[in-house]
């Protein structure tokens, strides 16, 4: 997303959901402002900032680019495990 916003061929618009309030359900917006509104998810869906990242995520960016492989290794030992339902009838799941 970095790099698509960085290119100059690339026009970038913006606007926040309470631009559009006149078309939105009275009781949305008021639902959507107070589930959402002091959060990093608000300020991407209600005030159309582009959030590359949260603070509060579990994993950070360069943490997994830093655990990015270019080959898979070579498989040692290869397993098929089956888990068979507990039930037998109509409703079952299949197995096999």
């Amino acid at each position: 997303m970095k790099q698509l916003v960085a290119d100059w061929t690339t026009v970038t618009t913006r606007s926040r959901t309470l631009d559009n309030a006149a078309n939105l359900a009275p009781g949305f917006l008021a639902q959507v402002m107070r589930r959402y509104g002091n959060t990093a998810f608000g300020r991407q869906e209600l005030d159309g900032e582009i959030v590359d990242q949260l603070d509060s995520g579990l994993w950070r960016r360069e943490r997994i680019a830093a655990q990015r492989i270019t080959a898979p290794p070579d498989l040692t030992r290869i397993v098929v495990a089956v888990d068979p339902p507990v039930t037998s009838n109509a409703n079952s799941d299949a197995c096999g």
